[in-house]
């Protein structure tokens, strides 16, 4: 029930907040009560980050080698499995009972699950030759994904979630759209499903920064991965894909997403690691450096709502002093890196305070923007 609550509360004050009168009357109240914060140094709020996380080592990817010239199946579906004994023989049985004209295969990656995932799996394997396993050490999910994009053997991916379903007709209606519309991706909708399985009365949604419910051309993937032991590494579908490869959409329901407690989205509002948040934002600029990708205007508004309303409401676990530090940090990485761009694309005027808080060091303003949007 408090968390219920909790959620209510926050959609409240979210929604009072966006109001333009509330948000500048809070405008106003900051400019009577401001005292100069005392921010830390870049290096000290570096430091005092990498702190609340693992050693941290991100990366750029390299291009894959090890796929067949000429590809075996038309499709290669990618399921990372951990502890996963609940719901992971529902989710890859909704691959193998696709009544699908194209070719495929299951990479089914067992990654160092403690429960009874490798023997469902390898039961799995054994009853149908379009499914293959893999097992090895805890990865974590971008490791486990990473493993499976290398071993593909089909010319097209599609991303499947152990804990999560395809709908009926998702592989035949999103590889016909890929082949027909020359796109180099495709996305349709997902819509929820309860812990039995049964599909929620609510209406489809089509998903954003995330690899699941949609089919890639292998060759969006020639030279990606997922950044590897840093949470929301979905983030690399925001600026290495989407700005770089065109996309076709479909317009039905091809996905069921189970909703979990555990995921890194519910984790990571009560956990400081959440800072990731900000250094994911960062590896995925160096990666776009590394490729030689520009730093254009759509890639200033993606980084502006990364470090803005993204990172706040990804880190309430961060005491004041912590939050600072990612300000702290936000701020040099944006204006290093949005040097050659002027501002915002954004008329909105949170999201112009929020792009001038960034420039000129207001904590305060920062914060407000950042929650208002």
């Amino acid at each position: 029930m408090s968390v219920v609550l909790d959620k209510i509360m926050r959609a409240a004050k979210h929604a009072m907040l966006s109001s333009n009168p509330v948000y500048r009357f809070e405008k106003m109240r900051l400019a009577r009560k401001r005292g100069h914060l005392n921010l830390p140094s870049y290096e000290e709020a570096r430091a005092r980050l990498l702190g609340l996380r693992p050693p941290l080592d991100i990366t750029p990817p390299k291009a894959h080698s090890l796929w067949p010239e000429v590809p075996k199946y038309d499709t290669s579906v990618i399921v990372p499995c951990y502890n996963a004994a609940p719901f992971v023989e529902q989710s890859i049985h909704s691959v193998l009972c696709q009544k699908c004209a194209a070719s495929f295969e299951v990479i089914a990656i067992d990654d160092g699950s403690t429960d009874g995932t490798p023997f469902i799996l390898d039961s799995m394997a054994e009853g149908d030759e379009r499914v293959s396993v893999v097992h090895q050490d805890n990865k974590g999910f971008s490791g486990a994904r990473n493993v499976g994009i290398s071993r593909i053997q089909g010319s097209s991916i599609v991303f499947l979630d152990s804990d999560d379903a395809l709908a009926p007709g998702a592989l035949q209606a999103l590889y016909d759209k890929l082949k027909s519309s020359g796109a180099d991706y495709v996305t349709g909708r997902y819509t929820y499903i309860d812990e039995r399985g049964y599909r929620l009365p609510l209406a489809a949604r089509r998903p954003a920064g995330v690899p699941w419910g949609r089919i890639y051309n292998r060759e969006v993937w020639r030279r990606l991965e997922f950044p590897e032991n840093v949470w929301f590494e979905d983030t690399v579908h925001a600026y290495m894909v989407r700005p770089c490869f065109s996309e076709a959409v479909v317009d039905r329901a091809v996905y069921y997403y189970r909703k979990q407690s555990g995921s890194i989205t519910a984790t990571s509002r009560n956990s400081k690691r959440s800072v990731d948040t900000y250094f994911v934002t960062e590896a995925m600029l160096s990666w776009r450096n590394a490729f030689g990708l520009a730093f254009d205007q759509a890639t200033y508004d993606q980084t502006l709502y990364q470090l803005g309303p993204l990172l706040i409401s990804r880190t309430i676990a961060l005491d004041e002093e912590e939050l600072a530090c990612c300000f702290v940090c936000a701020q040099a990485l944006l204006t290093s890196a949005g040097e050659d761009v002027a501002s915002t694309s954004h008329c909105a005027e949170k999201w112009l305070d929020l792009d001038s808080s960034l420039r000129c060091g207001d904590f305060e303003l920062w914060r407000a923007a950042s929650r208002s949007i």
